[in-house]
């Protein structure tokens, strides 16, 4: 049996939820391919500019990432990096039009098992409601979020 403290870390840290979210219906079959090529391009864009801003992917499933950072403003900034490049993109026309992003950031007590495949905590949970209710393009920041770093409510 293992000590509880050695299996998961709790720790304080700002949550970004992150999801792709298109007008069209990719859920036929025809649209798969589509969905998978655009969940690709968005796990290299979160891969390759993460590290740079100190944050760490902790989970994707699908459409959605899961990200954790220990500075709230790098969390903010990181997020807007993502959002205006999606936003390049569509504009460009590398991707469809209908397609969007939308994110949500909280901060609070995370847990982090050693393998971090089920990251959780408030956070996480606020994030991810944030990132739902946020409206395609933009995000929202919890109160306890812009608290701790240098962000306002956007």
């Amino acid at each position: 049996m293992t000590c509880p403290s050695m299996s998961s870390r709790k720790r304080a840290a700002t949550a970004v939820a992150i999801r792709l979210v298109t007008a069209t219906d990719f859920g036929c079959s025809k649209k798969a391919a589509a969905r998978r090529a655009l969940s690709q391009w968005l796990d290299t864009l979160i891969e390759d500019s993460i590290a740079a801003y100190g944050g760490e992917v902790v989970k994707r499933r699908g459409a959605t990432g899961l990200a954790i950072f220990n500075v709230p403003s790098l969390a903010m900034n990181w997020t807007r990096f993502v959002i205006e490049r999606v936003a390049a993109a569509r504009k460009h026309g590398w991707i469809p039009r209908a397609v969007n992003c939308r994110a949500g950031i909280a901060r609070g007590v995370t847990r982090v098992p050693g393998s971090k495949k089920a990251v959780a905590g408030p956070a996480v949970n606020l994030a991810l409601r944030l990132c739902r209710s946020a409206k395609p393009g933009k995000l929202v920041v919890g109160r306890h979020a812009v608290r701790a770093g240098d962000m306002r409510q956007v």
